[in-house]
């Protein structure tokens, strides 16, 4: 008669947090390259390189750990950058959006309105009131 090896039960074997810190270490690492590049192109196959995860493990820990999905996150960042610069400069939108990682205006324009409620030009000049009222 054959006696089968069973493994303990997960309840009496030791917990470990090293893989999950490790997991957050990789991901805060995505995070740092996706600021220090997000004006160029940005590759999940770089981030999955510099991470050293599978694409599923990566999409799964990104989001766990950052709360959005990688290419949302990217997009908060390229926009928060545009939105910096329409309040700085008066820059051509569309210098100032492929400057900041949008390749083609059709990536920026729908993302633009639905994070912050009014087209650049609108968002430009709101700023623009907001700086003077602040000076004056």
């Amino acid at each position: 008669m054959r006696t089968e090896h069973r493994p303990p039960p997960l309840s009496q074997q030791p917990f470990s947090l090293s893989g999950s810190a490790e997991q957050q270490e990789a991901i805060r690492r995505a995070v740092s390259y996706i600021l220090a590049n997000y004006r160029g192109t940005v590759n999940l196959s770089e981030l999955l390189h510099l991470t050293g995860m599978s694409r599923a493990t990566f999409t799964r820990e990104f989001r766990r750990h950052a709360g959005r999905p990688f290419s949302t996150f990217l997009n908060g960042v390229r926009l928060q950058a545009v939105c910096r610069a329409l309040g700085e400069t008066t820059e051509l939108v569309g210098n100032i959006a492929m400057d900041h990682g949008f390749n083609q205006l059709s990536f920026f324009q729908p993302p633009f309105p639905a994070g912050n409620r009014v087209n650049p030009s609108v968002y430009r000049a709101n700023r623009r009131q907001e700086q003077n009222m602040g000076t004056t």
